[in-house]
């Protein structure tokens, strides 16, 4: 009887640590596809370096596991003649379950961006720790620019 006592609290943390470890190795791959929109009259360009000469079309957030964060600097440029101001939104997932499960944010303060100048911001990609069933999906991040 002793030895069945001394097991099994062994056996219990095992099963315990079973369990964290399949949590922390469950990951997703997550890829994003960048689309910009603006009236005839405004031009914004999206790139990956300060100096706006490499333009990004896409973005590889990596792999995250539930409950993760991955950041992005990407850099927005005001291609036309006018002050342009921003917003910013996610469409097309795939698959489409997979829009309950993240949240995209960025630090872009809603200020004025003048004609032929830039901003950094960061994009921030949040999975939520409740995702399940999903193992990859992409969506398009959609960055709006209007007249300010």
């Amino acid at each position: 009887m002793a030895t069945y006592k001394s097991i099994l609290p062994i056996l219990a943390l095992t099963l315990i640590s079973m369990a964290v470890s399949a949590s922390l190795f469950y990951s997703l791959r997550i890829t994003s596809r960048i689309r910009v929109e603006y009236p005839p009259n405004i031009k914004i360009g999206v790139y990956t370096s300060s100096d706006c000469t490499v333009i990004v079309t896409e973005i590889d957030w990596g792999t995250l596991t539930p409950g993760g964060v991955a950041t992005r600097p990407i850099y927005i440029r005001n291609e036309g003649n006018i002050p342009v101001k921003l917003t910013l939104s996610a469409e097309a997932w795939n698959p489409t379950e997979a829009k309950q499960y993240f949240a995209l944010n960025w630090n872009y303060d809603g200020s004025q961006i003048a004609a032929g100048k830039g901003v950094g911001v960061e994009l921030q990609l949040t999975i939520f720790a409740n995702c399940t069933g999903i193992t990859s999906f992409t969506f398009d991040i959609v960055i709006t620019a209007w007249g300010a």
